[in-house]
């Protein structure tokens, strides 16, 4: 469950330092919405993503974690075209699949019920792929193992 909440946590910081680059949000404000655990959360991780001025910084300070190293390539020569979103529920995937390899407890639940939310973000995307007749995309959901 450990691996579960800390992926969620740095979920949340990493959205927060994103969505916040082009704010007038100040370093002290920013470090009162990140979260306290989580890998990104350690006072240099923390520190970093604050004083972070643009893009390709965070990408560094991100990146510098084993887990989160390919969370912002985009899919270049396999033609995949992953967004930031597209990697996080990837890994959030994997996490789960490891939790049903465990003991049953309350993370196996949190697994479960995050498998079945990425179901419906996929039956959706295959809808709206029909829908507008870009039947070409339909194959590029997040599968759920």
């Amino acid at each position: 469950m450990i691996r579960l909440l800390q992926f969620e946590a740095d979920k949340r910081a990493i959205n927060i330092c994103v969505n916040s680059l082009d704010t007038e949000l100040s370093p002290q404000e920013k470090a009162k919405m990140l979260p306290d655990v989580g890998k990104l959360s350690e006072q240099s991780f923390k520190h970093q993503l604050i004083e972070a001025g643009d893009l390709e910084q965070l990408k560094i300070i991100i990146t510098a974690i084993g887990e989160y190293k390919n969370f912002f390539d985009d899919g270049g020569a396999s033609g995949s075209n992953k967004n930031l979103e597209d990697h996080f529920y990837e890994h959030e995937m994997n996490l789960c699949r490891d939790a049903f390899t465990q003991q049953f407890t309350i993370s196996t639940v949190w697994a479960w019920i995050r498998s079945k939310e990425q179901e419906v973000r996929n039956i959706t995307w295959i809808a709206e792929c029909i829908a507008q007749n870009q039947k070409d995309r339909i194959n590029n959901y997040i599968s759920v193992y």
